[in-house]
């Protein structure tokens, strides 16, 4: 692999030298040189490019040799998230007759309600029936040079026309009343959508559900020469090689369940330009199995806001969640693709 292409080295060229690089990848892969761009966050950084390709921005990632995966025995929550966690087992596992975490909480309650917790053993129920099977294991990955898709796209829903029979032979009545409406976007059995935009009455449009198996999909990726990220490339994607739970750190509740602005910061692009890990309902579908980002929205949708939390982390894995069979089925509403391209050793 062409050292250039790999972060150590990449962080260390000239600018001009980077620069003409990027824009010999741009013109190679037929994507549109938007602009140089340095992305910083969470003590990591990197001086790329965005690029256009239809409707869609992607940038360049180097490659790099990184450790990846989490042990779930040495995580280290701080002492909110900690309480956060624990109440929410005990919620499941009924081991303590006692409502007390709650947002106001003063630090000393904290520490009696952890210290109460943990002589009921939810400490041990936390780690081994949830931490254990939701990180995926320490291990090294070589990581090559990619185009990344810099948000994540919905590889079921096709645009319909309004005229199509389908909709005025069977959705008509549901047209009519989403018209008549003001919302902006309206599923009808999970087949067709009516979407307003704009939040403009006369600027309405259809789209069909066509959901496809994990093969098929990745044909019709290969057939206008991208893919999917594997497992490792995304963990490297949504966390660097971070060697703490989340990019960030090892706790949560600060970041995402103190006030809105926790969530409104995850909405940020990273460190490599990419939104990611940001919504615990869209699970991205991955090259060689299953999914990451997300869980489906099952922690949230059972109520479970600090478990919905974990799902943050570059190395929380749903597997766990999913039956026999399941890992290639997919849901139009949760599952969603990232595509990538990668940079080969003869394309440099």
């Amino acid at each position: 692999m062409n050292k250039k292409f790999l972060r150590p080295e990449w962080q260390q060229l000239v600018e001009k030298e980077r620069r003409d690089l990027l824009k010999q990848i741009g013109q190679h892969y037929g994507m549109k040189l938007k602009k140089y761009v340095h992305f910083s966050r969470y003590g990591q950084e990197l001086d790329t490019a965005v690029y256009l390709y239809q409707d869609s921005e992607f940038v360049f990632v180097p490659g790099d040799t990184v450790t990846l995966g989490y042990d779930y025995t040495e995580i280290k929550f701080d002492i909110q998230s900690k309480a956060a966690l624990y109440e929410e087992v005990d919620c499941i596992e009924g081991l303590i007759d006692e409502e007390f975490f709650g947002e106001e909480s003063e630090e000393e309650e904290l520490e009696r309600y952890v210290q109460k917790a943990e002589a009921f053993g939810i400490q041990e129920q936390l780690r081994d029936n949830y931490l254990k099977v939701s990180f995926t294991p320490v291990r090294q990955a070589k990581i090559g040079p990619m185009l990344v898709e810099r948000e994540v796209s919905d590889p079921f829903w096709k645009p319909v026309s309004l005229e199509d029979s389908l909709i005025t032979e069977k959705f008509d009545k549901e047209l009519k009343e989403f018209k008549e409406g003001s919302s902006r976007m309206y599923t009808y059995v999970g087949s067709i959508r009516f979407i307003r935009e704009d939040n403009q009455e006369d600027n309405i449009k259809a789209e069909r559900c066509e959901l496809i198996g994990r093969e098929e999909l990745i044909k019709q990726l290969e057939d206008k020469n991208f893919s999917l990220p594997t497992e490792d490339e995304w963990e490297y994607l949504c966390g660097g090689g971070c060697r703490t739970l989340f990019p960030w750190g090892e706790s949560f509740y600060n970041e995402l369940m103190a006030d809105e602005k926790g969530i409104k910061n995850l909405e940020k692009p990273n460190f490599f330009g990419l939104l990611i890990a940001y919504d615990s309902y869209q699970q991205e579908i991955l090259l060689d199995k299953g999914f990451k980002g997300g869980d489906g929205g099952v922690s949230c949708c059972g109520g479970w806001p600090a478990m919905a939390c974990l799902t943050a982390s570059p190395y929380f894995t749903p597997e766990f969640m999913l039956e026999e069979g399941e890992e290639d089925s997919f849901m139009e509403d949760y599952n969603f693709i990232r595509r990538i391209i990668r940079i080969e050793e003869e394309d440099k």
